[in-house]
């Protein structure tokens, strides 16, 4: 038997705009659903920060079609998301 374990996974892209620029659009959480396929909307509740709070309306396939599911996430987590 295998233990199981967390698995990790990185990609690397360069991004040819000022850090200050892709921190803000990555911290903006209102809008993640413009572009990540699998939300269908997220809504940041207070600061973005350790312990901060968002809601994400996440989409799943399903065979009657789609799902749409509501669940919070901390901001320690949104890191996963």
């Amino acid at each position: 038997m295998i233990p199981s374990a967390p698995i990790e996974d990185s990609q690397t892209i360069t991004i040819s705009a000022p850090i200050d620029r892709v921190w803000r659009i990555q911290t903006d959480v209102d809008h993640w659903a413009n572009w990540y396929a699998y939300l269908r909307n997220a809504k940041l509740v207070g600061p973005f920060g350790p312990g901060g709070e968002a809601e994400l309306w996440r989409i799943s396939k399903a065979q009657s079609g789609d799902r749409e599911s509501r669940q919070p996430a901390s901001c320690d987590d949104l890191r996963n998301v």
